[in-house]
């Protein structure tokens, strides 16, 4: 078990964090809030994050504030069900259950050409002496982006959805993701809204009235789409280095130029 999984964020030293941020297992600017729920649910799960069982990934939302997600490899949620004593088996998946019991295999499918509709798994588990079952069946829509391993793999990325929800339901587990779920669980951030010339003045203007950080603040309040749009937050940016650059020019000690007069007076004084 690694160090991460036995303490919590406070304990962990910078280096540590850093450590982390070059494994790709926490991203870069985690707030220390963030470490401290990842670190409490690897000790928790008693998963280790160098293994990779676990990390935790960010992601914009629509509302332009990165949020964070903990993710667990399928192979984390295998290794958690066989440390508990009542785990009693897991299913191979099946595909396109009905409600009077038939299915297909992805043989069949594949055979057909056809992709999968749903993914059904059961795990088995000890209660009370009696083996239980926890089924769940995952809708591959819901799931699939279309793209990367969705295209090549899907019978499997599915699969992988199903057996971690079936587990998450035997074993109690939540607040944690499988990386296959990535796509359902982010928010999809829109394309920003392109703005007309006229549209462009009326934001250049209102960029030109800023005169300190809080009047940049108050504009992406009332325009939240504007966070999304990389030409309006550069025109912001040109304009508080304009502010910057003007109040250092401010804040410079005022040297009166040297003349033949002054020098004279100084000479005078000097006697």
């Amino acid at each position: 078990m690694t160090q991460l999984t036995q303490t919590t964020s406070k304990e962990l030293s910078k280096q540590q964090i850093d450590t982390l941020y070059l494994a790709g297992i926490i991203p870069n600017g985690i707030p220390q809030s963030q470490i401290r729920v990842f670190a409490q649910v690897c000790k928790e799960l008693q998963l280790s994050p160098f293994s990779k069982e676990i990390y935790c990934v960010g992601y914009t939302g629509r509302d332009g504030i990165t949020k964070y997600s903990i993710i667990v490899g399928i192979g984390g949620f295998r290794k958690m069900a066989k440390m508990d004593a009542n785990y009693a088996g897991v299913t191979e998946a099946i595909y396109d259950l009905q409600s009077d019991g038939t299915y297909k295999t992805s043989s069949q499918l594949i055979a057909e050409k056809q992709l999968p509709t749903t993914a059904t798994v059961t795990c088995y588990k000890f209660v009370q002496g009696h083996k239980v079952s926890f089924t769940h069946t995952a809708v591959f829509k819901e799931f699939s982006s279309g793209k990367d391993k969705w295209s090549t793999m899907p019978f499997q990325m599915i699969a992988k959805v199903a057996e971690s929800f079936a587990y998450r339901k035997a074993f109690a587990v939540s607040g944690v993701h499988i990386e296959e779920e990535l796509g359902a669980i982010q928010e999809e951030v829109p394309e920003p809204k392109k703005l007309n010339d006229t549209q462009m003045i009326d934001v250049k203007i209102a960029i030109a009235k800023c005169n300190e950080r809080g009047d940049f603040e108050k504009l992406l309040k009332e325009n939240p789409d504007w966070k999304s749009n990389s030409e309006i937050i550069e025109l912001m940016s040109e304009r508080n280095q304009a502010i910057i650059k003007n109040k250092n020019k401010t804040n410079e000690p005022v040297t009166k130029p040297v003349t033949s007069t002054n020098r004279k007076t100084k000479a005078n004084t000097k006697d």
